[in-house]
């Protein structure tokens, strides 16, 4: 192989300019060393140029492509490189009619016309019509470049073998005779200087490194210098019409193909490569290099791990069910009747979401679902509603994993049906409900808790560390809790305001009519928790039961009451009970026992020190 001096600077600015089409990279001003040299007097020739054109050497960038991906076949740096129908074997002939261009790089300037191959095989003879200025003892490029562009590619070894073998041979005049015929020093010109480099990609995704991506397409915008320019200049790279056939084309060795794209590159030093890739679900990955160096002829097997970007989802424009990913956002109100899910694990911003229909319509349900742990931070006022009987408004992951919701906007949750508000469905179930911050009204209208599980349903602990939360029940289930027939697991409340209500038959804090839940533990916070008739406050109601609670003097103020009433056949349920162990107020948690100290205890599978008066107070007000 020829070495390749300071003077191949023009060429290669001939070749960005044939391969790329870009007007930026066709002036010489963008080569610092190199001044534009003019002869003397520039007067145009017309020429007659054959030259037999032979092969080169086999260490091409192309060649050890096919090699890494199991192929097999021949020279792989002679110009006209092709596959062959079963897709194993390189062959590299020239094709008859396949042209050349030449740079005069003794006087840096192109020259007009083009050198034609007369036959196919792996050599050929190259003749053609020059036009412009050449003189004995001039170095001349015969510069081949395929059919394309290197700035549009497929993303498959097939497309750059077909169509983006860009090739360089060199030769010198050797004599020019009175009709303008032109011979050359060497027997032949070996085209065995490569132009660009070859890179097998492997996309993954950064968040899961064995997630192989297969996107439609992937851009590349970088900017680019060869040896001997000062400057870097924009350039685009795009592989596109990426199908599933793309990546079973690119399957090599033990590997499938998922996720492997092929691409030509100039031979060249990049700067802020930065790559993204479109996926068939409109997500976009994004990776960015500050500084890459693809050398000509080379190649390259990169495995790249591209991070997710996070997109807004504006439901007015919506035209079908989105599943939010980490890091996306929901705004506007649908237009139709949608399922929006959650990805697991996936953290998701609501800001200014209305779902719900305009009126009450026979659509089918438009809530949140979580596939399983998930957060939602809360920006602006929004509104989830449930119009499906059995559907809860958000329905929190499966058992094992937790909702958390937070930030500093609002939510109204709600459930017309046998659905929570936020929690599980209709005889369903749901994991653990976390709320840290904002501010969160859920409301149910009929068999469902606002927080905690649905008919017949259950859900894990519900715990509220913050914000402002409201959560009001009209039929026979907990404000915050389970419902009829239900269970849910311990109800802890470490901080914020909280205010529950049933305006039925269940507890405001604790079990719905016939229900059951866990240990009630109230260690900080103000909290406002009234039952409906046939139900304590905080704790049990008819039928149902709670496993003790625990209200901590760590607790800014706790009010309990009821609607409930004595009459003939029943007396009036206390603000706070009956648990199946004990209730006990003003106590504090001994982590190294993990048991409740001190404080009084007012039931202990009865009445105690004089519980039966305090906990029947109405209201019951504890204020440490």
């Amino acid at each position: 192989m020829k070495t390749m001096t300071k003077k191949t600077t023009g060429w290669l600015v001939m070749a960005a300019a044939l391969a790329i089409g870009m007007t930026a990279c066709s002036s010489a001003d963008s080569i610092a060393e190199e001044p534009v040299q003019q002869p003397e007097n520039p007067a145009k020739k017309t020429y007659t140029m054959t030259v037999t054109a032979s092969k080169g050497g086999d260490d091409s960038a192309l060649a050890r492509a096919m090699a890494e991906a199991g192929l097999t076949g021949g020279d792989a740096t002679t110009r006209a490189l092709s596959l062959s129908s079963d897709g194993k074997t390189l062959d590299a002939t020239w094709a008859a009619g396949e042209r050349v261009t030449v740079y005069n790089e003794t006087k840096y300037v192109d020259l007009e016309g083009t050198l034609t191959a007369q036959t196919s095989g792996a050599s050929t003879t190259l003749t053609g019509t020059l036009s412009g200025t050449i003189d004995v003892g001039d170095e001349l490029s015969l510069f081949f470049h395929g059919d394309a562009l290197l700035g549009v590619q497929d993303g498959t070894l097939q497309y750059i073998a077909d169509n983006l073998d860009f090739d360089r041979a060199t030769v010198t005049v050797k004599s020019i005779d009175v009709d303008g015929n032109i011979t050359i020093n060497e027997p032949a010109a070996v085209f065995d200087d490569k132009v660009t480099s070859i890179v097998r990609f492997t996309l993954v995704d950064k968040a899961d490194p064995t997630k192989r991506l297969k996107p439609t397409s992937l851009s590349i915008r970088t900017q680019y210098k060869f040896t001997g320019q000062s400057s870097y200049i924009p350039i685009a790279y795009t592989l596109t019409g990426l199908t599933d056939a793309t990546y079973t084309a690119n399957a090599y060795a033990e590997d499938n193909g998922d996720g492997v794209l092929y691409a030509s590159f100039h031979g060249a030093d990049f700067n802020d490569f930065h790559m993204t890739a479109t996926m068939p679900d409109g997500d976009t990955y994004e990776y960015v290099r500050s500084a890459v160096e693809f050398e000509v002829g080379k190649f390259y097997s990169i495995t790249v791990k591209m991070t997710r970007q996070p997109r807004t989802y504006d439901l007015s424009e919506a035209s079908g069910n989105i599943t939010l990913k980490d890091g996306d956002e929901l705004t506007g109100r649908p237009a139709g009747s949608y399922n929006i899910s959650i990805a697991d694990g996936a953290t998701v911003t609501l800001n200014e979401a209305y779902i719900s229909p305009e009126e009450y319509v026979e659509w089918d349900w438009l809530g949140i679902t979580c596939l399983g742990n998930a957060t939602i931070v809360l920006s602006g006022d929004n509104v989830v509603w449930s119009t499906v009987y059995e559907k809860p408004a958000i329905q929190a992951g499966p058992e094992g994993t937790t909702l958390t919701i937070t930030g500093t906007g609002t939510l109204t949750a709600g459930s017309d049906g046998d659905g929570a508000a936020i929690g599980s469905g209709s005889e369903g179930t749901c994991g653990d409900i976390i709320i840290t911050g904002g501010t969160v009204t859920a409301m149910c209208s009929n068999i469902g808790a606002a927080i905690g599980s649905s008919q017949g349903g259950s859900c894990g602990d519900i715990i509220i560390t913050g914000g402002t939360v409201t959560a009001t029940n009209y039929g026979t289930d907990a404000g915050i809790g389970s419902s009829q027939g239900g269970y849910c697991g311990d109800i802890i409340i470490t901080g914020g305001t909280v205010t529950a209500t049933n305006y039925g038959s269940g507890a405001g804090i604790g079990s719905g009519n016939g229900g059951n839940c866990g240990k009630i533990i109230i260690s900080g916070g103000s909290v406002t928790a009234t039952g409906g008739r046939y139900a304590a406050g905080i704790g049990n109601a008819q039928g149902g039961s709670c496993e003790a609670i625990y209200i901590t003097n760590g607790v800014t103020r706790v009010e309990a009451d009821n609607f409930d009433k004595d009459d003939d056949w029943h007396s009036r349920y206390p603000s706070i009970g009956l648990p199946i162990s004990e209730v006990r107020i003003g106590c504090w948690y001994d982590t190294e026992s993990g048991v409740y100290e001190d404080g009084t205890v007012y039931w202990l599978n009865g009445y105690e020190n004089e519980g039966e008066d305090y906990l029947n107070q109405h209201p019951l007000i504890y204020e440490p």
